[in-house]
Parts: C-alpha cells; sequence; structure tokens
C-alpha cells in the first residue's frame, strides 16, 4: 500500500506542483516555498484533467519486451499484460502532459498494475508537445 500511495502522490504532484525535484526530501524548505507548494498541490486541479489519448507505445513489439512481459505475467499470475501511454490536457492550459501504466488482465478485467511504463519510468507525468508523442506510437 505505501508504494502505491507513493506512486499515485508522485503522479499528482507531476501534474499539479509547482515543484519539479523528483518530489525528494526538501530540508528546511521557507514559509514561501511550503506556501506556494500547497497552494500549486490542490488536488481540486485534478477535476479540470481530460484525456486526450490512449496509446500502445511501438518498444511493445520488440521481442525483448515480449519475453520481460511473459515473465511479469507469470510473476503475478496474471492472463496478459501490457504498457499504455496517455496524453493529458487540463482543461484552460495550453500544454499537454504524458505518461504510462502497466496493466495486467485477471480474467476478464484490466487492472493498473503500475503507474510507470518503459516510455515514462517513474511515473512522472511529462509536458510533451503533441508531435514528440505521437513518435512513440507511429
Amino acid at each position: 500500500m505505501a508504494n502505491l500511495s507513493r506512486k499515485i502522490k508522485v503522479f499528482c504532484y507531476s501534474i499539479l506542483s509547482t515543484e519539479k525535484e523528483d518530489y525528494c526530501v526538501v530540508h528546511s524548505p521557507n514559509e514561501k516555498r511550503l506556501s506556494a507548494f500547497i497552494d500549486s498541490s490542490n488536488p481540486v486541479g485534478l477535476s479540470e484533467l481530460e484525456i486526450v489519448s490512449i496509446d500502445k507505445p511501438d518498444i511493445l513489439e520488440s521481442d525483448q519486451h515480449k519475453a520481460n512481459e511473459i515473465r511479469k505475467i507469470k510473476c503475478f499470475g496474471a492472463d496478459d499484460g501490457t504498457d499504455r501511454i496517455v496524453l493529458f490536457k487540463i482543461k484552460g492550459e495550453s500544454g499537454f502532459y504524458f505518461t504510462g501504466f502497466h496493466l495486467f488482465k485477471y480474467g476478464e478485467s484490466w487492472k493498473i498494475d503500475d503507474f510507470s511504463s518503459y516510455i515514462s519510468i517513474f511515473g512522472k507525468v511529462e509536458k510533451i508537445e503533441v508531435s514528440e508523442y505521437l513518435q512513440f506510437v507511429e
């Protein structure tokens, strides 16, 4: 649960927070920095999140990835597994964001296994241009 909570925190902070230090411990932050972090990381901002596209990155077709995926499926007792990348937009903002997820299929149901993928390693949501994003899926 702690690992899942950390991943959700990184996902949310990387979208909302003005802190861009990979969310490591900040020693002795001043009042101004604390206030800016609290203001910028209000989870209400996530209510404006729109998914623009969910795609299968080209790297999933490599033999190495397929072999790794088979090992993961066996290890976790899943029926199938895959990665997907997601292009996001926040209403009222001009830029786009992306991240990846790893999914396992158990029976008929897909479950998010990880808030990261081969494309977005640490689960951070990154700003991206649409043309850059399309390079992962074309």
